[in-house]
């Protein structure tokens, strides 16, 4: 590296200092370079990179839709994550706020079903805190729990009876549930809660993985298909119902058992009246 004097500054003497010259930072031809290296671009509509098309560390760019991706590996798995997607591209909720309205017959206490327009009541029940909902008499706010109660989703219940053509209204907000286009990864001691009260746990301990009912409530814990095949556990112990099948056998059932245990007291019986006839025959006999 070439040896440079230092120009002259007032007071100082220049004629013995030397320094050597120095370049800061990397150089803006190679900082591009390195740059455009870890980018890829897609410019399809809707385009979104693969596991395979994106080293880690490498950004993919959108050119259309405007999002940056990336590749995320965490406990051996890979995933594709949209930077700032935030509620939107792999995690989507959907919420609604809906109005229905009821002119009364002159019997109208239970509001459920069609509304005048056709639309059929739903709102987002809780039976534990108020509802999610807001109900108006001729344009009075009535009071939930005083003035009804509304508690399974479909049906709200008034205390009194509506008079003829007075008019009901009710303001719903549904929430139909949240969507993931995307793997979800809880640590270890995390645990995916069900529940209001949180009444059932899914989770990792580091060792073994655990699905655990609380059993609040003496509610059971079912691991169901439909209605008939399923596996239940409560304080009174394991039940196994429906067909059951072992390495594609199938096993007995309890009406099998059942079944099976009468034909053999009613062969036992059998058994029985023809040793006390062959005991006769040899009284006989004798």
């Amino acid at each position: 590296m070439p040896i440079h004097r230092v120009p002259t500054i007032s007071g100082i003497r220049t004629d013995t200092t030397r320094v050597r010259r120095i370049t800061v930072g990397t150089p803006i031809n190679l900082a591009v370079q390195n740059l455009s290296s870890g980018l890829k671009t897609f410019d399809g509509i809707g385009d979104k990179p693969g596991i395979d098309e994106l080293k880690l560390g490498e950004i993919g760019i959108n050119t259309q839709d405007g999002k940056l991706y990336i590749k995320r590996a965490y406990d051996g798995v890979e995933t594709i994550v949209e930077i700032g997607a935030g509620g939107g591209g792999d995690l989507n909720a959907t919420t609604t706020f809906n109005a229905y309205i009821y002119t009364s017959d002159g019997t109208l206490q239970t509001i459920e079903g069609p509304d005048d327009a056709t639309n059929v009541l739903q709102y987002d029940p809780d039976p534990n805190t108020p509802s999610r909902i807001q109900v108006y008499l001729n344009g009075v706010l009535l009071h939930q729990g005083i003035d009804y109660v509304a508690n399974d989703g479909t049906s709200i219940v008034l205390t009194h009876i509506v008079g003829e053509e007075q008019v009901v209204q009710v303001a719903a907000y549904n929430s139909t549930g949240v969507s993931l286009n995307n793997d979800l990864i809880i640590d270890d001691h995390f645990s995916l809660t069900l529940g209001t009260n949180e009444e059932t746990r899914f989770y990792h301990n580091g060792v073994d993985t655990i699905i655990k009912h609380l059993g609040f409530n003496d509610g059971q814990f079912k691991i169901q298909y439909l209605n008939d095949e399923r596996f239940v556990m409560d304080s009174g112990g394991v039940q196994l119902l429906g067909q059951y099948r072992l390495n594609g056998v199938e096993l007995a059932t309890k009406t099998d058992f059942e079944q099976l245990n009468a034909r053999l007291d009613a062969l036992d019986s059998d058994i029985q009246s023809i040793k006390n006839l062959e005991l006769i025959q040899n009284l006989l006999s004798e």
